[in-house]
């Protein structure tokens, strides 16, 4: 109340609450509450006496702050092709898409990528957001050992108090160029077989048998398009209804 001599800046409206004797709390009120990412100063005048009227000489001040922005948690989402990333990155508060682009980048070496981010939520508008999506603003170099790191400059939507996180936040390796591999299948006792893509079709015939029953698991170096997958494929013989099952799975790839 305005008995009590302290004051806080920015201004914090503040129920005070003696707990016992030594111990004088500040219970905050909804309507102006403690702001992240914000320094506040407290100053306690001289006014406030013991039980035997003793008081402060002086005045006493004392500062503190708030968090800072922060990454909290990094993860892969999906590889969008083999040169493409796309990783979430979720802070412990909502922070600027600007100022994300400008401390969020991708490593190769001595090179440096800059990011292209948009908020985890889809929302296309969306200039604040303690969830982004990043990706390389630019294809990484295939078959390299990358890095996504930060560096200060990240800014709040609350309090000016910007990010001073200079650190790592992951590493991973691209995906060499794409190449089919192979397949590989199960027998019908249940042995796996593989299937080398420089295998001739002879050769695949002569060895063990694919059990009809198991399905044939396709391999590339890279991750790919499933959709654009189902549309190449062909079969020969051509097998019963074909046409069908193929139309059935591009249409639930696409939803």
């Amino acid at each position: 109340t305005s008995e009590i001599p302290i004051i806080i800046q920015p201004a914090v409206q503040c129920e005070w609450r003696w707990l016992d004797p030594r111990k004088l709390a500040c219970q905050i009120k909804p309507a102006t509450p403690i702001k992240l990412a914000t320094r506040y100063s407290l100053r306690i005048r001289p006014g406030i006496k013991t039980q035997n009227g003793q008081t402060l000489a002086k005045e006493y001040t004392h500062h503190f702050q708030t968090a800072r922005p922060k990454v909290m948690h990094t993860f892969l989402v999906q590889w969008k092709d083999p040169r493409t990333p796309l990783i979430e990155l979720r802070f412990n508060q909502r922070v600027f898409l600007t100022s994300l682009k400008s401390s969020a980048y991708f490593s190769s070496g001595h090179d440096r990528i800059p990011v292209k981010a948009h908020s985890a939520d889809g929302k296309v508008l969306n200039y604040w957001s303690d969830s982004w999506q990043v990706e390389p603003s630019t294809p990484l170099p295939l078959d390299r050992p990358i890095e996504l790191k930060i560096e200060p400059g990240v800014v709040a939507e609350l309090g000016p108090l910007q990010g001073i996180e200079q650190r790592l936040l992951g590493k991973f390796h691209t995906f060499p160029e794409l190449k089919f591999l192979g397949a590989k299948c199960v027998s019908p006792t249940g042995t796996e077989i593989r299937i080398p893509q420089t295998q001739v079709p002879t050769q695949a015939l002569a060895g063990p048998r694919c059990s009809p029953e198991s399905g044939l698991e396709l391999e590339f170096s890279a991750p790919i398009n499933k959709l654009s997958l189902i549309e190449a494929l062909s079969y020969s013989p051509a097998l019963p209804q074909a046409q069908e099952l193929k139309e059935q799975a591009i249409s639930e790839a696409r939803y």
